[in-house]
């Protein structure tokens, strides 16, 4: 038997699901979404599928499928993600309000930089330091370490991001302050600067680590979620996730670092009107 094919894209409004059958036919349906629950509207929107086509089991457990949503970038978009601390070299609390000095539009009296998706006063320092060229200039404060995490959970924090200075030629110290914190038994996931964007320019990183950290909760539960469902339905095949750069991931990896498909909707829209262009000639 030819293989079933499922494509389905989750929106803020409604889920888009695209049926490819082994009779060479392709129908379309359309459930609205579920943002309280992102990915339970795909779970729905199969059982109708199969519902409505009557598909045979055996057809059914080899269904492959791919998913694209905009749930992440609408969690960003309405700063909707999760409460998120900072943890930086001393000296460098204002790494997010300084931002990088100059403003979007110039020559605009009304123009503004955005809004830092870490809020000051979830912002801590840090002693010791790394070297541009890696070298240890001064060693990390582990007491000092252990107690700004304990300060973050006592403000409200749920995730805080780790951005030391020049982790990304040595991660030693970003490495080293998360095992402290978790000897320690502070209840404080950390997401590591070094591990999710590991270049130069403190600023860049930060913000591409703030954002991993503040949609994570958000695309995790998508994708357990999803797993489950397909798992109940005696799906196989492993669902795949849409990425920002139009290519396609596992689900199950994409929960280390879910910043790569911050913008899988729009970048799985371009990438079929490509290759549908392309077999269009």
């Amino acid at each position: 038997m030819s293989a079933c094919y499922l494509g389905t894209d989750v929106g803020g409004t409604f889920t888009d699901l695209v049926f490819y059958g082994g009779d060479g036919e392709v129908r379309c349906f359309k459930v609205p979404s579920t943002p309280a629950r992102p990915g339970a509207s795909i779970l729905e929107g199969i059982d109708e599928i199969r519902s409505a086509l009557g598909l045979d089991e055996a057809a059914w457990r080899e269904l492959i499928h791919t998913h694209s949503s905009t749930v992440a970038t609408n969690a960003l978009i309405e700063r909707k993600g999760a409460k998120v601390g900072m943890l930086v070299s001393s000296g460098f609390r204002d790494l997010f309000e300084l931002q990088r000095l100059a403003i979007p539009h110039p020559m605009r009296f009304d123009s503004r930089r955005p809004a830092p998706l870490v809020q000051r006063g979830l912002v801590r320092e840090i002693g010791g330091r790394i070297a541009a060229d890696g070298s240890e200039l001064d060693p990390l404060d582990e007491v000092g370490a252990v107690e700004a995490a304990r300060e973050l959970v006592g403000l409200g924090a749920e995730i805080a991001v780790v951005v030391l200075l020049h982790s990304y030629r040595n991660p030693a110290h970003e490495r080293r302050l998360r095992d402290l914190v978790e000897r320690a038994g502070v209840s404080l996931r950390l997401e590591l600067s070094s591990e999710v964007w590991a270049q130069a320019r403190e600023y860049e990183r930060g913000v591409l680590t703030a954002v991993n950290a503040s949609i994570r909760p958000i695309v995790e539960g998508y994708v357990e979620r999803l797993e489950a469902g397909l798992a109940e339905r005696a799906i196989a095949p492993p669902p795949r996730v849409a990425r920002s750069n139009g290519g396609a991931e596992l689900a199950a990896t994409m929960r280390q670092r879910p910043v790569v498909a911050l913008l899988s909707g729009p970048a799985a829209g371009v990438a079929g009107a490509a290759a549908a262009a392309d077999d269009a000639g």
